[in-house]
Formats: C-alpha cells, sequence, structure tokens
C-alpha cells in the first residue's frame, strides 16, 4: 500500500512542479515518506516466553516433528537444515540468546513464521534460552 502511495504522490507532484523550489519540497516530502515507510516496516513484536525447567533438544524435536521435518528431514533438506539433528540445529542458534539466533528468527518473524506455532515458538525459545542443550 505504501509504495502505491507513494507512487501516487510524486506522479502528482511531478505533473504540478513549476519551481525549482517545487522540486526541493518535493523531495522533502519524499524523503518523510521513506523514513516513515522504511520504520514501520522494521518494526517487529518479539514475544518472550516463560521456561519453567530444561528444554531438551528432545523436547524441540517433538514439538517440531509434525510440521518442520517433511521439508528439514531426511532426503529433503530445505536451506540445507535438518530439524532432527542436534548438530544442524545447533548451528542456527547463539545459545543463551534467542533474539540473535536465526533459527528462532526464522520461525517467528522471517521466511518460516507462516509454517510455525506458538508451541514450536515456545519450545525452541526456551531451548535456546537455556543453552541449546542436547
Amino acid at each position: 500500500m505504501k509504495p502505491l502511495l507513494i507512487f501516487l504522490i510524486l506522479f502528482v507532484q511531478a505533473c504540478t512542479s513549476k519551481s525549482s523550489d517545487d522540486d526541493k519540497n518535493r523531495f522533502a516530502a519524499i524523503a518523510i515518506l521513506l523514513s516513515r515507510s522504511t520504520a514501520t516496516t522494521a518494526t517487529t513484536t518479539t514475544t518472550t516466553f516463560t521456561c519453567t525447567g530444561t528444554t531438551t533438544f528432545a523436547n524441540v524435536t517433538s514439538v517440531t516433528q509434525s510440521r518442520c521435518a517433511s521439508c528439514h528431514s531426511g532426503s529433503t533438506l530445505n536451506a540445507g537444515y535438518d530439524v532432527t539433528s542436534y548438530s544442524s540445529s545447533r548451528a542456527r542458534v547463539t545459545p543463551g540468546n534467542p533474539s540473535s539466533s536465526a533459527l528462532y528468527s526464522k520461525i517467528t518473524t522471517g521466511s518460516m513464521a507462516a509454517n510455525s506455532n506458538t508451541d514450536i515458538n515456545r519450545a525452541v525459545y526456551c531451548w535456546i534460552l537455556g543453552g541449546a542443550v542436547q
């Protein structure tokens, strides 16, 4: 929606611009619109879960098996990732820091967010927060 709005504003202003002051104003308006568009796009919501006990990789695997393993295990390793492999999963996380872990980012706000759910997000979050133990 925003790119269309920006295009329309540029189109209308291009048709009506007559002086260099108009050009300066047009560029100022574009800069404001683009900065607002970028800030809105960059804003994300991160959920923090309450973790009790120790979440092991086996716990994560049991939750991810039904939704993730069909594309990320065995002979089907999309993106080279095997959800059933501890070493493959461990390579995609920063133990103790879910927010800077590629795996957690992918399933919460990235390309896999549509395929994830709260149970998967919680299990991965707690596993990473607890040190990504096997």
